[in-house]
């Protein structure tokens, strides 16, 4: 997919590049991005503490091949209103994953994990549709229009669509057995949570809304390209982008659901059977991305 868009960008290129610099401003650019996402929820390996905290900070920003599996992409049209302000609409797909049991870069089992014991993990796919404004610093009165570096910042909202899955089960379709400190998941995410509803008994919505800002650092390449790098927060409206959510969940429709809600050893069914933070602290994920954009008409 990536490949194929930037094929077509270059093949726009080779038609634009003889064109005249009266054009200049344009009024429209197209972009396409690809990066890396990271999740802060219930299962994250650290919280946030007084701002600044740069530690957390830190891992917000960190790339680890564990939970880093799948890159992030990013399609965007902004529309030229001034000098300064530009509409934006994007849409992107996003690979979050995360585990009690956590993992560091270098395949280190982390055993003092804040929820080690618990043992829940999850594995979900996001894709995003927005809409936002975006203030660039290239403007004639920060900096030069023409600038060659210059930084810009978004605001934006939209809605995402989520299914988390969780592995559950080894490589021969048994049921993990924490009782044991060393053991780890074999990284295939086999059994669809959501359907499985062992979070809720109601189970929830995958649609959910979210509002975003970002920052980036544009490098102009020449009077119609540029390329970019950017980080975006985003908020969800939702607590179940990891399928867990503080609710205390008391029934059960098999031994497999209850495994599913209670995979680990200190957390059962009615002691101290709260499954994560409170309902009221919803879901976040970065997203960090590189790409290029054109501009055009």
């Amino acid at each position: 997919m990536f490949r194929t868009i930037m094929l077509l960008f270059g093949l726009i290129l080779i038609q634009m590049e003889d064109l005249s610099a009266q054009l200049n401003p344009y009024n429209f650019r197209i972009g396409a991005g690809v990066g890396y996402s990271n999740y802060y929820g219930d299962l994250s390996n650290y919280r946030f503490g007084q701002f600044p905290d740069w530690d957390a900070l830190g891992k917000m920003y960190a790339y680890n091949p564990n939970y880093n599996k799948t890159p992030s992409w990013n399609l965007s049209l902004e529309q030229r209103l001034n000098a300064s302000w530009g509409l934006i609409v994007n849409g992107g797909q996003f690979g979050l994953s995360m585990s009690d049991r956590f993992v560091d870069k270098d395949d280190n089992l982390i055993m003092n994990s804040p929820n080690f014991n618990r043992a829940l993990n999850f594995n979900t796919r996001v894709r995003d549709v927005g809409l936002g404004l975006v203030f660039r610093a290239d403007n004639g009165k920060i900096l030069r229009e023409n600038a060659i570096l210059a930084p810009y910042l978004t605001l934006s909202g939209g809605w995402i669509q989520f299914k988390p899955k969780g592995d559950l089960l080894d490589s021969e379709g048994n049921l993990y057995d924490y009782s044991g400190r060393q053991t780890q998941t074999d990284g295939i995410f086999e059994t669809d949570l959501s359907e499985l509803e062992a979070s809720s008994n109601n189970g929830y919505n995958n649609n959910a809304f979210y509002l975003a800002a970002g920052i980036g650092m544009r490098l102009r390449l020449s009077k119609q390209v540029e390329l970019y790098f950017q980080s975006d927060i985003k908020r969800t409206g939702t607590d179940y982008l990891d399928d867990v959510d503080g609710a205390i969940i008391d029934s059960f429709d098999n031994s497999f659901q209850e495994y599913a809600a209670y995979p680990g050893n200190y957390l059962k069914p009615g002691i101290n059977s709260n499954r994560g933070d409170s309902p009221i602290n919803k879901d976040w994920f970065f997203n960090h991305q590189f790409g290029l954009k054109i501009s055009l008409f």
